[in-house]
């Protein structure tokens, strides 16, 4: 499994097939899980299998006339690239230890969810996988949901996964 970096512009369907299934990662439990359960319950070996990261892009907090120094924002872009590399191998190995040969992709420019469902049109995907983080009420309201935005806006079937209780 390689790790595609890449703009959501440039993803294509190339020779995957009619059976394509997106699944979302990223590092929560939550996203182990939903690939756990898709691959206990859904998979087939017909299914081309595509794992999409959308790394948070660093958000600051400045006020009129303040600034980030350089060396704070290239410790923030080191640590997104080392979260990203420790989900390619925590993927990676997943893959491994079931036999599955799977295609990773992270895509930048834009909000995860949004993406997430670009990624999957843009793919073609029969289904899209996705985890749900048990947030309370207040703080899904005020954040949003990936999950509920996903299931709302798809083009495609959607699995949400939640998280075992």
């Amino acid at each position: 499994m390689s790790d595609d970096s890449v703009s959501i512009n440039d993803i294509s369907v190339g020779d995957l097939g009619d059976a394509v299934v997106v699944i979302a990662v990223d590092k929560s439990k939550q996203s182990e899980d939903a690939f756990d359960k898709y691959l206990d319950n859904l998979y087939r070996p017909d299914h081309q299998v595509v794992l999409v990261n959308v790394p948070q892009e660093p958000t600051t907090h400045t006020c009129r006339g303040a600034h980030l120094r350089d060396s704070d924002w290239q410790k923030m872009e080191r640590r997104e690239k080392e979260d990203t590399s420790k989900i390619v191998g925590t993927f990676s190995a997943k893959c491994k230890q079931r036999k599955l040969k799977a295609n990773y992709k992270t895509l930048y420019g834009g909000k995860p969810e949004e993406v997430i469902v670009e990624a999957a049109a843009q793919l073609q995907a029969m289904l899209l996988v996705v985890g749900c983080h048990e947030r309370g009420v207040i703080r899904r309201t005020i954040q949003g949901s990936v999950s509920d935005y996903v299931l709302k806006n798809a083009k495609t079937s959607v699995f949400v996964c939640r998280g075992a209780h």
